[in-house]
């Protein structure tokens, strides 16, 4: 059974807003505490954020998909995240 196109514009907006609201109290989070933090903290609360802000374009891509829109297909990258600048173990 296919869900209604409204109905799936609907639940992938929503699931975007969730994830938008998740993305700015992590943000916020790191930037009040991101000094205070262990490597290990620091690392995993960075990979919950690039976590959220894939599916958040995921979600983007999906969204104009669905509103007919054209998204441009992005290669995959098969590398490694970059590497980033991390203050000093304690």
């Amino acid at each position: 059974m296919q869900t209604d196109a409204d109905v799936r514009l609907k639940i992938l907006e929503g699931r975007r807003s969730r994830l938008e609201e998740r993305r700015e109290k992590v943000t916020s989070a790191l930037s009040r505490t991101r000094e205070a933090l262990d490597r290990y903290t620091l690392e995993l609360q960075q990979h919950g954020l690039e976590s959220v802000e894939r599916e958040v374009r995921w979600l983007n891509e999906l969204i104009a998909t669905e509103r007919g829109g054209v998204v441009a297909a992005r290669p995959r990258s098969t590398t490694s995240r970059p590497s980033r600048s991390l203050p000093p173990e304690k």
